[in-house]
């Protein structure tokens, strides 16, 4: 009896540190799959976080440095366009970024699939680039 006790006390715990470690790696592969800061064409990656409210957009700047010349774009076509992207978080309306005739984004219309924020200085005057 005591030898089956101890089986299944091992088992078990085998069993949850597996739990665990399946857990932990699931979690990571999703925050890993929810943002990117690939940029392309020698641009350096902008370090940013993205968060969005039924009527704003949430996006912070974790780069040492602000960003210059900043144009946010959803769903490659409404764009935001702003000369300085302060450090930190900064909340800009969505019905501020506009298509090219004009027409506001109309968050309960469409649903956010795509954010990129290029900046066309950063740091040492390099281009800069984050997609979300």
């Amino acid at each position: 009896m005591m030898c089956r006790r101890r089986l299944l006390r091992q088992w078990m715990q085998l069993w949850l540190r597996c739990a665990v470690a399946a857990c932990s790696l699931s979690i990571t592969a999703a925050a890993v799959g929810c943002s990117s800061s690939e940029s392309g064409g020698g641009k350096l990656p902008l370090v940013a976080d993205i968060g969005v409210t039924k009527q704003h957009l949430i996006v912070k700047n974790g780069d040492p440095f602000v960003w210059r010349q900043v144009t946010i774009t959803l769903d490659e076509a409404f764009t935001y366009k702003t000369d300085i992207m302060p450090r930190g978080s900064s909340s800009i309306p969505l019905a501020d970024f506009k298509d090219a005739g004009g027409e506001s984004y109309r968050p309960g219309v469409t649903h956010l699939k795509r954010v990129r924020i290029e900046a066309a200085e950063t740091e040492d005057g390099i281009p800069g680039q984050f997609d979300w």
